[in-house]
């Protein structure tokens, strides 16, 4: 390949202008907007190539031959390889990374039917393995997370940006608001799903530190529990921009293992235990639909705010369900062991029941409405059982 020398009388490095050629094209056009030969060589010119109309054009030929190759032969393609990547130093011909070149899901595609009237071609990137659709998923993914940090979010947002071409970044942006984003400075979900997934792959057990929420000097607070936890990995499972652990924790000697969530950005310090998982992962039957709607989906009902007392024991639970930093819930300390928290919830049986599962821990304080509806829920069931 030709080429004139570049600013300060320096030959460019040859693989070095081929490979922009590459990119403008990739960056600067799409399948709706080509680029003249003229407009390339200006753009080379600017980062300090200087090279002719002819000499581009044969780099677009050789790079079109490599990234469609399949009517050429290997010793055809390995000449075009030597071309494009020869310098000043001696080339040798490198079969890997011929077949990675060649694997590339790219096409470039000469198009002469461009602005025919006046006789112009240009050349464009015509075919890619993504399209704007496929990185607006992928940024639309990043902020459905809610247990990353707004840093990391924006992070991999810039990622998934730096693929797109300049006229998808119009139409691109990374400027949504995620409510309800868990603060996690560490972002713990990044190191602890990759660890949780060997140990499934691996079929061990995993160990790690649990954090809880506690009052300290009438303030909530997040502390590491007092003890490890040890546990049979199952299935990770994603709801409303969190990720839960779903496994199996071994009972008293003759009881079935309990099945139990652990939410994934408050467990800490994970380790791979030697032990395999408990057999019961295999033979039992899963049924992932049933248990995520018994776990997320409690309550479907008129949306009412009330006034709930807890037992202090309770407000790690609470705060999994009702998220301490959203400003329609507000918790405050009771008295010496109990908590209240105030809250929108759809009252419904299901929710009713829900309560009733913390017996003597639980009471509804308001509205008065609601405290009557659960007399009578609870009268039924009295009813029910007094026959």
């Amino acid at each position: 390949m030709s080429n004139t020398a570049a600013a300060g009388g320096k030959r460019p490095n040859q693989t070095y202008k081929s490979l922009m050629v590459f990119y403008i094209l990739l960056k600067m056009t799409d399948k709706d907007h080509p680029m003249e030969t003229t407009r390339i060589k200006e753009i080379l010119s600017s980062f300090g190539i200087q090279a002719e109309n002819l000499s581009i054009q044969r780099d677009i030929k050789n790079l079109r031959y490599l990234l469609d190759g399949e009517e050429y032969q290997e010793e055809d393609l390995q000449d075009i390889l030597f071309e494009i990547l020869n310098d000043e130093f001696e080339y040798e011909y490198d079969e890997e990374l011929t077949t990675k070149l060649l694997e590339l899901d790219y096409k470039i595609s000469y198009d002469a039917r461009i602005n025919n009237m006046s006789g112009t071609r240009g050349f464009k990137m015509a075919k890619r393995p993504y399209n704007t659709n496929d990185l607006w998923l992928l940024i639309e993914a990043v902020n459905g997370l809610k247990s990353i940090s707004e840093d990391t979010s924006d992070h991999l947002k810039k990622i998934i940006l730096s693929l797109a071409n300049i006229f998808e970044l119009q139409s691109l942006s990374i400027d949504t608001y995620v409510p309800n984003r868990i603060e996690s400075a560490r972002d713990m979900i990044l190191v602890n799903i990759p660890r949780i997934n060997v140990a499934i792959r691996n079929n061990k057990q995993i160990s790690f530190d649990y954090l809880r929420y506690q009052f300290v000097n009438k303030k909530i607070e997040q502390k590491p529990s007092k003890s490890r936890r040890t546990v049979s990995p199952i299935q990770l499972i994603y709801n409303e921009g969190l990720y839960y652990l779903m496994c199996l924790v071994s009972s008293s000697a003759g009881s079935k293992p309990r099945r139990l969530l652990y939410r994934v950005d408050k467990m800490v310090n994970i380790r791979q235990a030697e032990e395999d998982r408990i057999e019961e992962v295999f033979t039992e039957e899963l049924d992932l639909e049933s248990f995520s709607k018994r776990a997320f989906n409690m309550f479907q009902g008129r949306k009412t705010k009330i006034k709930i007392l807890f037992d202090d024991g309770l407000l790690d639970t609470m705060t999994e369900r009702f998220d301490i930093k959203d400003p329609d819930i507000r918790y405050a300390k009771h008295d010496d062991t109990h908590f209240t928290v105030y809250a929108p919830i759809e009252v419904s049986d299901q929710f009713f029941s829900w309560i009733c599962g913390f017996r003597k821990k639980a009471r509804i304080l308001s509205p008065a409405h609601v405290v009557n509806d659960f007399k009578d829920y609870l009268s039924d069931v009295m009813e029910t059982y007094s026959n």
